[in-house]
């Protein structure tokens, strides 16, 4: 892999993983349009990385306080303690909690599924990218009403099993979380943040799954490259769109979802097919 395509790919991931466009989706489409060599194991990693990089440098805070949460639960667990945990700390323990729950489906789906998803063609992925940027408009319609505290476990399955689905490129991890959570009327920032909370443990965790393909050999250049690339635009993404939707709703990214995956259809039907 050349530095210019670790470049493209870093971009493509660091924008896609936190923007509801599709991560996996654009980098099977560029692949293919652009005849760039497919991401193997180990740049796939390095992928991974960057953005685990990304998401963990924006809401450090917040983890520190759900790790706290979550320690001070287990204490009071194994010391037998009779104590109640009250405030902001029974509240950060919960959800530190939910998280977990709701890291399940997808690590299921990708630890069964994870080559029958890989398998889909360009315009499968097509085809998602419109469909789920026309669901993601549809459940913005909802009001806004619900922070993140407020979210029950029954919200965090439903939410997880969206993820899941969104290990099929096209779909679109945040864009899925996020259309779940504006479903179930999360405000669109409490969506947003939720989504990259949970984010946070798939994303390591498929990392992490995938170690054991590495190749040394290819931990290179590019390698360290698509990291830094992936880590810088995926903290900037993340922080344009926390501060996008303060202010504004998801058509912006139905519209572009739409056109993307319309023109990538007229490619392989009309001038490749």
């Amino acid at each position: 892999m050349s530095f210019f395509e670790a470049i493209i790919l870093g971009l493509i991931q660091g924008l896609g993983e936190f923007l509801p466009i599709s991560s996996s989706g654009h980098l099977v489409m560029v692949s293919e349009i652009f005849g760039f060599n497919t991401p193997g194991i180990t740049f796939d990693v390095a992928l991974h990385i960057g953005t685990l990089t990304a998401v963990v440098a924006y809401f450090w805070r917040d983890w520190l306080k759900l790790f706290r949460g979550a320690g001070q639960g287990l204490h009071r667990l194994v010391t037998r303690s009779r104590d109640r945990m009250t405030g902001e700390v029974a509240v950060q323990e919960r959800l530190f909690w939910l998280l977990v729950v709701g890291s399940i489906p997808a690590a299921l789906a990708g630890f069964f599924w994870d080559d029958f998803f890989d398998s889909l063609n360009t315009p499968v992925v097509a085809v998602m990218l419109i469909v789920f940027g026309v669901v993601l408009f549809w459940a913005d319609k909802a009001p806004q009403k619900r922070p993140v505290e407020s979210i029950s476990l029954k919200d965090t399955v439903l939410i997880g099993l969206a993820q899941a689905v969104a290990l099929v490129p096209g779909v679109s991890r945040s864009g899925a979380t996020m259309t779940m959570a504006r479903v179930l009327r999360l405000s669109r920032e409490a969506a947003a943040r939720f989504s990259f909370l949970l984010s946070t443990p798939v994303i390591f965790g498929a990392g992490v799954f995938k170690l054991k393909d590495m190749v040394i050999a290819d931990v290179n250049g590019p390698f360290i490259v698509g990291i830094l690339v992936a880590a810088v635009v995926g903290l900037l993404a993340i922080a344009f769109i926390m501060d996008f939707l303060k202010r504004f709703t998801f058509k912006t990214f139905m519209v572009y979802r739409v056109i993307v995956g319309s023109l990538v259809l007229v490619y392989w039907f009309v001038f490749r097919g």
